[in-house]
């Protein structure tokens, strides 16, 4: 089976296609945060400072690993 096919079956199943798309959206809203902030020549550093925040968390925001809180 190929990968394709595999990602099709699998987004057949309700719980799979939920996470999936959650996943998809985190690295989503993470690129465009990076591609902002190098469009703008801000380092994650200066940006996490800006928004009240520390580097990290701009990285894993950046990485899709999490999303941004509303505060």
């Amino acid at each position: 089976m190929e990968l394709q096919e595999l990602k099709k079956e699998l987004l057949k199943k309700p719980e799979f296609a939920k996470e999936y798309n959650k996943k998809n959206l985190a690295f989503d809203i993470g690129n465009m945060i990076m591609e902002a902030r190098i469009s703008r020549d801000i380092t994650q550093a200066r940006l996490a400072k800006m928004v009240g925040t520390k580097q990290p968390s701009i990285a894993r925001l950046e990485r899709g690993e999490s999303f941004p809180g509303i505060s």
